[in-house]
C-alpha cells in the first residue's frame, strides 16, 4: 500500500516519469541539489537531451549519458521521443549567432556554443548561400549563418584533433563547463576526445581509472597522452591532453584561467607549487593513432 502511495504521489507532479526533455537555454547549470546557487555539477549545452524522473519546487532531476543533478525545470522543454529528426547541423567551434532575419543589421537574437545541434529547414538560394534557415525547439525559425555551422561533422585523427586543440587556447576557464563558453580540465579533454568519436568518463579521477588507459613514463611521453595531476592526498585533481613529447594543453586556474599550453619540465606541477605529482597515461585504441 505505501509503494502504491508514493507511486501515485509521483505521478501528481504533473510530469511524466523518465520523460525526455531538452536544454531549452544556451547553456543550463546542473547542480547537486534543487536550489539556487547550490554547488555546480556540470553545465550542459542548448539541445542536450536529457531524462527527467522527479521534480520539487520547480525543480527536476535530469540523467543523461554519464551524470545527472538537479535543473530548474523552466530551462528544459519536453519533446516527444517518437518524433523523426529532421536535418541537423552542428555549430562550429566558434559557436553561432541566431538571428531573427537574413541580416546581421539588427543584432543576434541568441549565441550558442560549439557542438549545439541545429534543426535545418531550408539552405537558401544561391543568391543568399550566406545563410541557413533554422527552427528552435520552441518552433520560433532563424538564420545563422553558413561558415558557423558544421553539417556533415568528421571523426578526427589524433593528429587533426591535436591540431584542432590549439584552437581553443584563450577560451577562458569555467568550473563545471563543457562548452565553448568555457571548459573545466576534464570538460575540456572529454570534448577533444569526442572528435575522434571516444566518450570519456567526465571528471578527471574517473577518466584517470578509466580501464582503456594504461600508464607510461614520463620519457615516453606522446601527442594525445593525458596527464593527470595529484593533489597532496595522492588524489587526481586536474588533467590536461599532451601536444608533444613534452607540452599539454589544459583548462587551468593556478596562474591564468583559460586554456593554455604547459610545460612538463616547469617543476611547479610537480613540487607542490601547483601539484604534487602526476601519471601520465595512453588510450588503448587503434582509433585514436596518428594518421599515416
Amino acid at each position: 500500500m505505501k509503494r502504491r502511495l508514493i507511486f501515485a504521489a509521483l505521478l501528481n507532479i504533473g510530469l511524466p516519469l523518465n520523460a525526455l526533455w531538452l536544454v531549452n537555454e544556451p547553456t543550463v547549470v546542473i547542480s547537486t541539489t534543487p536550489v539556487e546557487n547550490g554547488h555546480i555539477e556540470d553545465i550542459i549545452r542548448y539541445g542536450t537531451a536529457v531524462k527527467v524522473d522527479q521534480e520539487e519546487n520547480g525543480w527536476v532531476h535530469v540523467t543523461y549519458p554519464g551524470w545527472h543533478g538537479w535543473v530548474q525545470k523552466e530551462k528544459l522543454l519536453e519533446v516527444d521521443e517518437d518524433e523523426k529528426h529532421p536535418k541537423q547541423a552542428l555549430v562550429g567551434y566558434r559557436g553561432a549567432y541566431i538571428f531573427g532575419v537574413a541580416d546581421t543589421e539588427w543584432g543576434p537574437m541568441m549565441h550558442l556554443p560549439f557542438e549545439t545541434p541545429l534543426e535545418v529547414v531550408e539552405e537558401l538560394p544561391q543568391a543568399n548561400r550566406r545563410w541557413v534557415l533554422i527552427k528552435l525547439q520552441q518552433g520560433q525559425t532563424g538564420y545563422v549563418q553558413r561558415s558557423q555551422l558544421t553539417f556533415s561533422p568528421q571523426t578526427l585523427t589524433l593528429t587533426e584533433m591535436i591540431g584542432f586543440a590549439h584552437q581553443f587556447l584563450g577560451i577562458k576557464y569555467l568550473w563545471g563547463g563543457t562548452t565553448s563558453f568555457g571548459y573545466d580540465c576534464s570538460g575540456f579533454v572529454q570534448m577533444l576526445y569526442r572528435q575522434m568519436g571516444e566518450t570519456l568518463p567526465r571528471n578527471s579521477n574517473q577518466q584517470a581509472v578509466d580501464p582503456r588507459f594504461t600508464a607510461v613514463t614520463k620519457e615516453e611521453a606522446q601527442a594525445g597522452d593525458l596527464v593527470f595531476f595529484k593533489n597532496s592526498s595522492g588524489n587526481v585533481v586536474h588533467v590536461g591532453m599532451m601536444v608533444d613529447s613534452k607540452t599539454f594543453i589544459h583548462a587551468f586556474t593556478k596562474q591564468e584561467s583559460w586554456i593554455c599550453l604547459s610545460s612538463l619540465t616547469d617543476e611547479r606541477f610537480g613540487n607542490g607549487t601547483f601539484y604534487f605529482g602526476f601519471d601520465i597515461k595512453r588510450f588503448q585504441n587503434k582509433e585514436t593513432k596518428p594518421a599515416a
